[in-house]
């Protein structure tokens, strides 16, 4: 019977350290999109056990053109802390402002203790800051370290990529991904009640998310 029904049965021990030992590594589009969220070093040590598993990688064509295709939204979500550093810095720089103006230009702050020079020395580091803050973020897009990634996966997978699906083949994965989905068969059909539909491609089909052909 555990032949029959292999899927719900665990590897054994001996299964697994084959799978770990001699089992061909396909990485998800994320892995490698996720590297222009990491730092240099994380990245870095990426890139360094992916080069000692190159003889057992593979990267599905579809994964390929995904990463092509998501990459430049991947750098921009990237961006997504720094720009909210920079409106905390605005609207720091807006309080101290508003509550120097509501105490009006002949009221000190205190009568004793001398805090203008301080704060107006303050204000004017904090815009410093933002200014250049909001140079470097300009700038991101186009920096050379995300296209140092872009080329070392490049020359990592070289030749190692999967073929893109012939359009009668592409055709029936379609019709099976839409018999999955309406049946609720995995894999895929979770992804058709969070994403109705995908980046129009020529030979993509609107419709249906990209898990639809991924079993390619």
């Amino acid at each position: 019977m555990r032949k029959l029904f292999k899927e719900y049965y665990s590897p054994s021990k001996s299964e697994f350290d084959i799978l770990w030992k001699e089992g061909a590594i396909v990485l998800d589009t994320n892995v490698l999109l996720r590297l222009h969220l990491f730092g240099k070093s994380t990245v870095d040590n990426i890139f360094s056990i992916l080069d000692n598993l190159k003889d057992r990688l593979w990267l599905l064509f579809q994964v390929a053109e995904e990463f092509h295709r998501n990459r430049r939204d991947k750098i921009a979500e990237a961006t997504k802390p720094l720009a909210s550093i920079l409106s905390d810095l605005k609207n720091c720089e807006n309080i101290i402002n508003n509550t120097l103006e509501n105490l009006g230009k002949s009221v000190s702050i205190h009568p004793i203790v001398e805090l203008e020079p301080t704060i107006k020395s303050t204000i004017e580091a904090i815009r410093a800051q933002r200014t250049g803050l909001e140079g470097r973020i300009s700038e991101i897009s186009t920096d050379p370290y995300y296209e140092s990634i872009l080329e070392r996966v490049s020359n990592l997978f070289s030749n190692i990529v999967g073929n893109d699906v012939e359009e009668k083949h592409y055709k029936d994965l379609i019709s099976e991904g839409i018999e999955r989905m309406q049946s609720n068969v995995p894999p895929g059909y979770k992804d058709y009640t969070e994403k109705k539909k995908v980046t129009a491609q020529p030979g993509w089909n609107k419709e249906w998310p990209d898990r639809t052909i991924s079993r390619a």
